[in-house]
């Protein structure tokens, strides 16, 4: 299974009298000595100035405030919590079309949106999404609900699926189905995901989690599987991975958030978006599963610290393109066919006890990484530019 400005606080340190023009000093006391008898307008002013704050302070004029200077001068950095031009997911597709001939030209860093060329060619990227599909199609496969919906109409495999539009009728479905997963229409990468969802309380919460995120939310029947995403490419099927929930390893010492927070560190250096997050869903799956972030397992011991197998929830994938059966590449490959989808993640929940299996997802705008990234980079350039060659 996307800083505030503090106002400035600064003032004026000179106080300026009604009918005098402003000063950038304190006022001058007067003088004790006798004036000059030619007195410069200067100070002449100063004189009043003083009389007036010692007869009337309300014909002073408030302190004036001093622009606080900005924090820095330089040109804003560009953010982007997917690491732009950087991302593996980026990287994987623009090394092999450099390594074949391929020019990529960068049309947004931040995004990223590319050019990938070839000769006369030319095909604009997103990642893995390209000009070739076309919006209406992209809102289809990637809408949660519509998918599911466009699916069971032809006879796919789907799981019960309700579109939130008030808590009667999702407690009433709760109480139908026992189970739930909750989740945005839209979002990618587990964002707020809530799986096994199984009283009010807890649906309600999931609710609200994933209405951080958007307004359209679904409400799922929670199915169990081996969670497989199967990747075709202009039809062909190319690569299939499987993906396990996050789990760490013991030391005999550490905590589990300890031990949550020492996996992040290392994930980081390879990919910034595999993380574990520690947030109230990993609290209440721990819950779920009967631990607590304050156990120390014992050396050796692998702990299972969410439920959902996301890659972005701190998930595993191991590459199983020679081990998926023929039922799955022929499911996907029509899912894919109807979708009118040149390349598209498929998402699958199997149960192999029972020999059933559900189309969980549909991704037309997968994220093409390790493990298996390299060889479905591959088949894509080929894809777009049949006549490029591979390397070597």
């Amino acid at each position: 299974m996307w800083s505030n400005c503090k106002r400035a606080t600064g003032f004026a340190s000179a106080r300026c009298c009604s009918r005098s023009s402003p000063t950038t000093g304190p006022a001058p006391k007067p003088s004790s000595s006798k004036p000059s008898r030619r007195s410069s307008p200067a100070r002449a002013i100063a004189r009043s100035c003083a009389r007036s704050s010692t007869t009337s302070a309300s014909r002073c004029r408030r302190p004036r405030r001093r622009p606080r200077p900005s924090a820095s001068k330089k040109p804003a950095r560009v953010r982007d919590v997917a690491g732009g031009m950087n991302a593996v997911y980026t990287t994987t597709i623009t090394r092999a079309a450099r390594a074949r001939g391929v020019r990529v030209a960068v049309l947004d860093p931040s995004q990223p949106i590319f050019e990938l060329r070839h000769g006369r060619a030319a095909v604009r990227c997103y990642n893995a999404l390209t000009d070739r599909t076309g919006a209406a199609t992209f809102f289809l496969a990637n809408h949660k609900h519509a998918a599911n919906r466009f699916l069971r109409r032809h006879g796919l495999p789907v799981p019960a699926q309700l579109k939130f539009s008030g808590f009667p009728a999702a407690e009433e479905f709760l109480n139908r189905h026992g189970s739930l997963v909750v989740k945005p229409c839209m979002q990618w990468g587990g964002r707020g995901v809530a799986v096994d969802v199984r009283t009010p309380a807890e649906l309600r919460a999931a609710v609200r989690a994933a209405q951080r995120y958007e307004a359209d939310i679904v409400i799922e029947q929670c199915v169990r599987g081996e969670d497989q995403r199967l990747i075709v490419v202009g039809g062909k099927y190319v690569a299939a991975i499987r993906r396990t929930p996050a789990v760490v390893r013991g030391d005999g010492r550490s905590n589990l958030l300890q031990l949550i927070r020492q996996k992040n560190r290392t994930a980081r250096r390879e990919d910034s978006s595999h993380q574990i997050p520690l947030d109230a869903e990993t609290r209440r799956e721990l819950a779920r599963l009967g631990r607590r972030l304050d156990e120390v397992p014992r050396a050796g011991q692998r702990v299972q610290v969410r439920l959902t197998s996301n890659y972005h929830t701190g998930g595993d994938a191991t590459v199983i393109t020679r081990e998926v059966s023929l039922r799955l590449v022929r499911a996907a490959q029509r899912v894919t066919r109807l979708l009118n989808l040149p390349v598209a993640g498929v998402d699958f929940l199997v149960d192999h006890r029972r020999k059933v299996f559900w189309i969980i997802e549909v991704s037309p705008d997968l994220a093409i990484s390790p493990p298996e990234g390299a060889e479905v980079a591959e088949h894509f350039l080929d894809f777009l530019f049949p006549d490029s060659a591979r390397p070597g």
